[in-house]
């Protein structure tokens, strides 16, 4: 069964076709009478000579789909909660697609999406449907190829002045529709997996409670794991951050309180979008042209192994491989993670486990872990990066493994890499020599 897209189809509910006002007076006219309001809108829009009959009932019932299915009428044609709303600021057009916009930004991926075309703006990288249809991928936001979704929820933020042309966004109508300031957001947009399973639960409760039954609730309702003794430190950043209050009691239990921010009609809803896909330290540099990332290799520790995630994510999604997860440890795997994982379904299913190695030399011992960590991944093919050089001893093992299993394993070294700093395209290079390489350990015997 083919996945359910995250961004609602919307048929011909688009503004280019008709007027929010009208097709809302129309719904209250024929409230209780979906088949009624198909007519109305058919009459309204569609009676042209030059549309048949049938494409006319199409069209009509386009439009009353789209409005379902962006909030504003219940299946039988009553306005909803939000169809009131929007339709009780008709006398203001600019107040009434505001309100509009803001429910697409807060109750459906609409801030999401957005955000996904600053990153993409801020890495030099050309939005088109097909690569932000990919990017909202990345963040868990799934979106079929086969409409145009993405264009008519755009469509909408454009009547608002949220957007205009190439999707450039105007930040400041942006915010105010939204009610969040540019630093609110970028701090929610920021939050770990446990910080956001703590406000969700904070916001729930929507009052004073304890820290030690604030760990405990936000435990069962989101079956996570918080660590007792460290509760305090993932409190900490969220008070810095004026999301709640929390003074540290000497490592004793503390009342926690929501702040008037923690709103659950506004951050919330915003937890929920900016809470997929990549780890924000990640997306951070993804954010960055390729030449700012090449630079962060030679930074510190900690940022050139993330410069080299960041590398090795671009190196993949440049072969058209869809991503899947950062940083998955099995549970069973004790100690050991693999860096990222993609997969491709062009044609047949395959499963790729990268491991980035931030060090001088790749041993045995490297490859031997990755190998290991197939049996739990199912992964068909195994890619290394490293900036430095791959053992003699590592590459044989390598070899030996691609030779008794349908298994491959791809070795990119330093010298590998900095070609591909120099020529993107030479990944593909590098990949046909692995093939080939691959090719000449699995002869079939006659």
């Amino acid at each position: 069964m083919a996945n359910k897209s995250d961004i609602p189809f919307a048929g011909d509910f688009s503004p280019k076709e008709i007027d929010l006002e009208t097709v809302l007076t129309l719904a209250r006219e024929n409230a209780g009478d979906r088949a009624g309001l198909n007519l109305a809108v058919r009459e309204r829009y569609y009676e042209r000579p030059s549309t048949s009959p049938e494409q006319r009932r199409k069209l009509a019932y386009n439009v009353t789909l789209g409005m379902e299915k962006y909030g504003l009428i219940e299946k039988d044609a009553h306005l909803t909660a939000l169809g009131d709303e929007v339709f009780a600021l008709a006398g203001s057009p600019e107040k009434m697609y505001e309100r509009f916009a803001r429910h697409i930004l807060l109750e459906m991926p609409g801030s999401q999406m957005l955000e996904a075309v600053r990153d993409m703006h801020a890495a030099g990288e050309r939005v088109t449907l097909n690569s932000l249809r990919r990017e909202l991928d990345d963040r868990g936001i799934y979106t079929t190829s086969a409409n145009k979704s993405m264009s008519l929820m755009r469509l909408w933020l454009d009547a608002a002045g949220v957007t205009g042309p190439k999707w450039k966004i105007d930040e400041g109508v942006f915010h105010r529709v939204l009610g969040i300031s540019k630093p609110e957001l970028a701090a929610l947009a920021d939050l770990s997996p446990e910080e956001r399973a703590v406000l969700r639960t904070l916001a729930e409760l929507g009052t004073v409670v304890d820290s030690s039954r604030l760990r405990r609730a936000t435990e069962r309702a989101h079956a996570i794991r918080l660590n007792e003794k460290g509760f305090a430190k993932t409190l900490k950043p969220l008070a810095e951050k004026g999301l709640l209050l929390f003074k540290p009691a000497g490592g004793k239990s503390a009342p926690v309180a929501p702040t008037p921010r923690l709103l659950k009609d506004v951050t919330v809803p915003l937890i929920e979008q900016y809470g997929q896909g990549l780890p924000p330290k990640l997306r951070a540099l993804l954010r960055q042209p390729l030449s700012d990332i090449v630079a962060a290799l030679d930074a510190s520790t900690h940022e050139k192994g993330l410069a080299l995630e960041a590398l090795a994510f671009k190196m993949m999604r440049s072969l058209n491989l869809d991503y899947l997860e950062t940083r998955f440890r099995p549970r069973t795997g004790g100690r050991f993670e693999v860096d990222l994982l993609f997969e491709s379904r062009q044609l047949g299913y395959s499963r790729w486990q990268i491991q980035c190695k931030n060090t001088a030399r790749v041993s045995l011992e490297d490859i031997a872990k990755e190998v290991g960590l197939v049996y739990r991944l199912l992964s068909d093919t195994i890619v290394v990066i490293t900036r430095g050089s791959i053992g003699e001893e590592a590459r044989s093992y390598a070899n030996d493994v691609m030779r008794k299993t349908s298994l491959s394993i791809v070795l990119i070294d330093g010298d590998d890499v900095k070609g591909i700093i120099d020529d993107p395209l030479a990944i593909f290079a590098v990949l046909e020599r692995e093939a080939a390489l691959a090719a000449s350990l699995k002869p079939i015997e006659a």
